[in-house]
Protein backbone atom coordinates (compact mmCIF):
# COMPACT_ATOMS: atom_id res chain seq x y z
CA UNK A 1 0.00 0.00 0.00
CA UNK A 2 1.31 3.50 -1.12
CA UNK A 3 0.23 6.39 0.83
CA UNK A 4 -0.42 9.74 -1.12
CA UNK A 5 3.01 11.29 -0.13
CA UNK A 6 4.73 8.11 -1.31
CA UNK A 7 2.39 7.95 -4.80
CA UNK A 8 3.91 11.90 -5.11
CA UNK A 9 7.32 10.90 -4.16
CA UNK A 10 7.60 8.13 -7.12
CA UNK A 11 5.78 9.79 -9.69
CA UNK A 12 8.13 12.34 -9.33
CA UNK A 13 10.97 10.15 -9.45
CA UNK A 14 9.79 8.33 -12.74
CA UNK A 15 9.32 11.71 -14.33
CA UNK A 16 12.67 12.30 -13.68
CA UNK A 17 14.02 9.20 -15.66
CA UNK A 18 14.79 9.53 -19.30
CA UNK A 19 12.18 8.44 -21.53
CA UNK A 20 13.47 5.35 -22.34
CA UNK A 21 13.12 4.06 -18.81
CA UNK A 22 9.99 5.86 -17.92
CA UNK A 23 7.80 4.54 -20.91
CA UNK A 24 8.79 1.03 -20.11
CA UNK A 25 7.82 1.34 -16.23
CA UNK A 26 4.17 3.63 -17.75
CA UNK A 27 3.61 1.00 -19.87
CA UNK A 28 4.36 -2.15 -17.38
CA UNK A 29 2.16 -0.07 -14.62
CA UNK A 30 -0.50 1.86 -15.79
CA UNK A 31 -1.28 0.04 -18.73
CA UNK A 32 -0.72 -3.60 -17.30
CA UNK A 33 0.84 -4.61 -20.69
CA UNK A 34 3.53 -7.78 -20.12
CA UNK A 35 7.00 -7.95 -21.17
CA UNK A 36 6.04 -9.37 -24.93
CA UNK A 37 3.82 -6.82 -25.24
CA UNK A 38 5.67 -3.64 -24.41
CA UNK A 39 8.73 -5.10 -26.52
CA UNK A 40 6.29 -5.13 -29.49
CA UNK A 41 4.77 -1.86 -28.76
CA UNK A 42 8.38 0.02 -28.74
CA UNK A 43 9.46 -2.55 -31.60
CA UNK A 44 12.29 -3.92 -28.82
CA UNK A 45 13.31 -7.14 -27.99
CA UNK A 46 11.88 -8.59 -24.75
CA UNK A 47 15.10 -8.87 -23.44
CA UNK A 48 15.44 -5.35 -23.68
CA UNK A 49 12.48 -4.45 -22.03
CA UNK A 50 13.90 -6.30 -19.14
CA UNK A 51 17.17 -4.14 -19.20
CA UNK A 52 15.61 -1.23 -18.94
CA UNK A 53 13.20 -1.94 -16.20
CA UNK A 54 15.92 -3.51 -13.88
CA UNK A 55 17.89 -0.03 -14.93
CA UNK A 56 15.04 1.98 -14.01
CA UNK A 57 14.30 0.18 -10.94
CA UNK A 58 17.82 0.78 -9.78
CA UNK A 59 17.65 4.49 -10.97
CA UNK A 60 15.22 4.86 -8.85
CA UNK A 61 16.75 4.01 -5.55
CA UNK A 62 19.44 5.55 -6.33
CA UNK A 63 17.22 8.85 -6.74
CA UNK A 64 14.74 8.37 -4.05
CA UNK A 65 15.19 4.90 -2.38
CA UNK A 66 16.16 6.70 1.09
CA UNK A 67 13.30 8.94 0.96
CA UNK A 68 11.27 5.95 0.04
CA UNK A 69 12.44 3.63 2.63
CA UNK A 70 12.00 6.19 5.22
CA UNK A 71 8.59 7.12 3.80
CA UNK A 72 7.58 3.60 3.97
CA UNK A 73 8.43 3.07 7.64
CA UNK A 74 5.64 5.91 9.02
Amino acid sequence: VINKENRRLVATLVRNLDDIYRDVLLLKFEQEMSNKEIAQFLDITTDLVRMRYMRAKRLLVKMGGEALYEASKT
